[in-house]
This record gives structure tokens, C-alpha cells and sequence, in this order.
């Protein structure tokens, strides 16, 4: 039978959908014989199936808390599709991509295979129930049975050697630059900026450790010295909490919903923007990547692996200390109020070369599973 490599992931949107959609493409380009299973629900549903894959496994999983506990109990049906779909392939090796509900169910369908996962957040952000549920479905027990274990960001190689008794068996590998979102896709809606000298924008999920309470005070400073700016806030997440706050702000735009990828080149393409990732705790950011695929510059803040992830970008972005709404305050006033400094930044990163590392990742894995080329 055919060697393959098995791609596990049954998420459905949002950063880790694309990763393992521009691995994937990476794998293929090396040449490595690919199968993959799917959620029915991926928002990059035809994407993959434009892909020149062995075989796309496509499984009805869950899109609420109710269908997931549902579905999971009648596991069995999925598991014997999946055994039959890639019954004529030897599954010699596993990557997953990012760790979903029914990731641990997968590999263990091929005992054999060497496995190989992406673990975006080594450590569970705060206010994250999300990591603790996952548990219930052997996320623990899915790292430690990991051959290699990849991280996005080289700080967290010594958290999980130790974490998980994995030394020796972690390897760093960055993420590449998105293309998807620079496609240009009929029908897309435009979101019109005002003509301020700085546009902000806060871009991604809403949590309660994204630091938009601390956003929203400094931004109200900011206007107290010139009206010259806007804010605009666009993601899915409970906004409650900070509602009266924006509200009582000018020039603030807030779409508060999901934003599908299809839409996410429009909220990038205006003029005059900065993005602002003002965050108490972080590992790793997929708006960094995006923010670096339109040349957007960036001030975010200095936690976890989002300086790492600046480092070939740190000309075309500003750092500030997590959780402080006066030094926030003072580095956005600063790009607002100082055009050089501002127009540096802007060039730096009109500069800034697009290197794809999406390849250089699927060689170092590749080099792990030792599988025969396609």
C-alpha cells in the first residue's frame, strides 16, 4: 500500500484553518503523499477540495456544544468511515495541525504512525475555559504520545520539554505569511476608513485577554489630544463588558461578529492603518501574520512569542508593556503625532519582503517522518 501522511484536522475557521490548509499545500509541494480529514464545515471547504490530495475525508463533526457531546458519543459511525475511506493507504505518519476536540480520536486510529502536532499555546491564556474542555478529550495524552511536538515560537520549546517530558522532541517552526487573504474575492464587502492620519484597528477573536479594557482607556487619551484618529474593532467574542466604554469614544467602529475569510482583505486595504494588539498574555498571534501580508504596521504587546514573531518585522512595529493603558497610550499618541516616526514605519513595512517559510516547515517535518516522496 501507499505511504501517506495523514492530515488531522477537524476545525473549521480562523487561524488554525488556514495553517493547516497552507501546510498542507506546503507537504504537497514536497512532493509527500497527502490524505487529509475534514470537518463538512470548513469554511476552506473548496479550497480543499482544489487540492491534488490521495484522498479528502470529509466527517460531519459539530458546530455547538450540544452536537459535539452528541456526536461524540456515536463516534463509532465516524471512525469506521474513516478506517474504510483510507483503508487502501498506509498511514505512516500523522501532522496536526492545531488540536481540535476529535484530534486524539483520529491518531489513535493508526497506532503505527508517527505523529507530529502543531501546539499553537503551550500554556492556557487567562480567562481560557476553552483549554480546560479540550482535556476532557485527551489533549494531555494526545502531546505526550506525539513524536515531535512543533511550537510556533522558540520560547516555548523549554515550557513543553517540560511540560510533557518532551526533550529532544520539540522543534521550532514560524509561521509563514498568509496568501489566501490577498486574493481578491467578488462580492467582497469594503470597509470605508475615515481620512484620520491614524487609522487603529483590533483585529481577531474578543477575550478577556486581549486587553480591550486597557485599549479602550488608551485610546480615550489619545482623543483627548487630537480628534485625528479613528478605532476600528472587528471580531466575534462577548463585547459586552466593554460596550459603554467604546461607546462613549469617537470615531469608533465596532462589527462585532465573526468575520469570515473571504472579508478579511477589506478591513486591511484602507489607508493610514495601524494594528493594535494590546494583549495581557499571548503565545503567538495569526493577526500578526495577516497584518504582515498587507504591510500593516503593528504595536503590540511584548508577551509570550509575539516579539519572537516581530523579529523580522520589528522596523514596522512598536512594543509595548502588557496590561498598561498609560505606556499603550503614550506609543499610540507617539505614531500618531510624530509623521516621521509614523511614515518610517509605513515604509518598513511597504518593505518588508514576504518570505514564504510555509516550505521550509514542511521539509523539517519531512526530514521527522521519513516518509518516501509521492
Amino acid at each position: 500500500m501507499e505511504e501517506v501522511l495523514l492530515i488531522n484536522y477537524t476545525g473549521s475557521k480562523g487561524g488554525g484553518a488556514l495553517y493547516a490548509l497552507e501546510m498542507t499545500r506546503a507537504f504537497i509541494n514536497q512532493n509527500i503523499s497527502c490524505v487529509a480529514i475534514v470537518a463538512s464545515h470548513n469554511e476552506s471547504l473548496e479550497e480543499w477540495k482544489q487540492l491534488p490530495l490521495k484522498k479528502l475525508v470529509i466527517i460531519d463533526t459539530y458546530q455547538s456544544n450540544k452536537a459535539l457531546l452528541k456526536k461524540s458519543i456515536f463516534w463509532k459511525k465516524n471512525r469506521t468511515y474513516i478506517k474504510e475511506q483510507l483503508s487502501e493507504y498506509n498511514v505512516a505518519a500523522v501532522f496536526v495541525p492545531m488540536i481540535t476536540f476529535w484530534s486524539n480520536r483520529i491518531n489513535n486510529l493508526y497506532p503505527k504512525a508517527k505523529k507530529n502536532l502543531v501546539l499553537h499555546d503551550p500554556t492556557p491564556h487567562s480567562g481560557e475555559f476553552y483549554y480546560y474542555i479540550q482535556n476532557l478529550f485527551g489533549q494531555q495524552k494526545l502531546i505526550k504520545k506525539a513524536d515531535t511536538v512543533i511550537v510556533l515560537s522558540s520560547n516555548f520549546i523549554p515550557i513543553v520539554e517540560k511540560e510533557y517530558d518532551k526533550k529532544g522532541h520539540v522543534l521550532y517552526l514560524p509561521m509563514g505569511d498568509y496568501d489566501y487573504y490577498d486574493n481578491d474575492i467578488e462580492g467582497q464587502e469594503e470597509i470605508v476608513y475615515g481620512d484620520h492620519s491614524v487609522n487603529f484597528i483590533f483585529f481577531g477573536r474578543i477575550s478577556k485577554y486581549k486587553g480591550l479594557g486597557e485599549l479602550g482607556k488608551a485610546y480615550e487619551e489619545v482623543t483627548q489630544i487630537t480628534n485625528d484618529v479613528s478605532l476600528t474593532v472587528a471580531g466575534s467574542g462577548d463585547f459586552s463588558n466593554y460596550e459603554q466604554m467604546y461607546a462613549a469614544l469617537p470615531n469608533i467602529t465596532v462589527v462585532n461578529r465573526w468575520i469570515d475569510n473571504a472579508e478579511v482583505k477589506s478591513f486591511f486595504k484602507g489607508k493610514n492603518l495601524i494594528a493594535v494588539l494590546p494583549y495581557r498574555d499571548a503565545t503567538q498571534s495569526g493577526v500578526i501574520q495577516v497584518c504582515k501580508s498587507f504591510g500593516i504596521p503593528i504595536i503590540a504587546s511584548n508577551t509570550g512569542g509575539l516579539k519572537e514573531q516581530l523579529k523580522d518585522y520589528q522596523t514596522a512595529s512598536v512594543l509595548v508593556e502588557p496590561g498598561d493603558s498609560n505606556d499603550l497610550a503614550g506609543k499610540m499618541s507617539e505614531v500618531l503625532l510624530d509623521k516621521d516616526f509614523r511614515q518610517m514605519l509605513y515604509q518598513n513595512a511597504s518593505e518588508y519582503v514576504r518570505s514564504n517559510n510555509w516550505e521550509n516547515s514542511a521539509v523539517e517535518i519531512k526530514k521527522n517522518i521519513n516518509l518516501k516522496e509521492g
